[in-house]
């Protein structure tokens, strides 16, 4: 996942076209700060740097078991803390979802990403933040933003959770878990798409943080939210009244923007490619 030798290259080639755009403005040295004047441009001086090809990273990237195994659901428990790690792929999608016992006030847990092979990553929970991560919230609560005790089921039959690392059988993945005293959460992951079922007494907001790019088409309508990339679209279908927000954040080269579904009592949405 490291830069492969071209971009570094690219990217001395940008900072040296930047130093002569500007020449002779520098920054002024920050002060006081660890980085103003630090000693490793001078310790690493004579370290060997070794960044692959583009060839190399492509292959070594091909390996990597969310692109060589199909379809799986896979889970990671660590024995020291009550966090489960659980992995999905299925031919249209990869996901990650989080549950168990909040380990930073920073963290945030349940659908952290949804990523499609062509597309990339359109989907990713922010961490530290109560505006761009994906869950259910009320007021100042984003219930991912407090232990989550869910349950497993495969099929309708119970997943325990273990310490280690485990391949789960084959078929749909239900994660369940409860929202406040009076409310719950049911994420199912089938063959072609990610259903959310959502039940709690009165008003809430479901925030689904996207990714785009700039050159990403984004199309909202009554109903659903299209996002169309290269010969892709990513599809979140819903009823009820959706609004995007900008909100600051950056993952990598994509703006992440917010999408609040403002309802109370029930919802359901709809998460596919096409």
């Amino acid at each position: 996942f490291g830069r492969s030798l071209s971009e570094c290259e690219q990217d001395t080639r940008d900072a040296r076209k930047r130093l002569e755009d500007r020449w002779p403005h520098v920054e002024p040295l920050a002060i006081g700060e660890f980085w103003a004047y630090t000693p490793y441009n001078f310790l690493h001086r004579d370290h060997i740097t070794w960044h692959p090809s583009a060839e190399q990273k492509k292959a070594a990237m091909a390996k990597l078991p969310y692109r060589t195994q199909d379809p799986f659901t896979h889970q990671r428990c660590d024995s020291r803390h009550p966090v489960v790690f659980t992995y999905i792929r299925r031919a249209p999608y990869y996901a990650a979802f989080t549950t168990g016992q909040l380990l930073s006030p920073q963290q945030c847990y349940g659908l952290g990403l949804l990523y499609h092979d062509e597309m990339g990553s359109v989907l990713q929970s922010q961490t530290g933040s109560m505006d761009a991560a994906w869950g259910t919230r009320v007021g100042d609560t984003l219930f991912e933003a407090r232990d989550m005790g869910a349950q497993f089921g495969i099929n309708g039959d119970l997943i325990t959770p273990s310490a280690g690392t485990h391949p789960l059988p084959t078929g749909d993945l239900e994660i369940t878990y409860p929202l406040g005293e009076d409310g719950h959460k049911a994420v199912r992951f089938t063959p072609d798409a990610i259903e959310v079922s959502v039940h709690l007494p009165g008003s809430f907001t479901e925030i689904i943080p996207i990714l785009k790019c700039t050159a990403d088409a984004l199309q909202i309508s009554a109903d659903h939210l299209a996002l169309t990339r290269g010969r892709v679209t990513f599809r979140l279908d819903a009823i009820g009244p959706m609004t995007v927000v900008e909100t600051g954040d950056i993952s990598g080269n994509r703006k992440v923007l917010a999408l609040r579904l403002e309802t109370q009592d029930t919802l359901t949405y709809r998460l596919s490619f096409r």
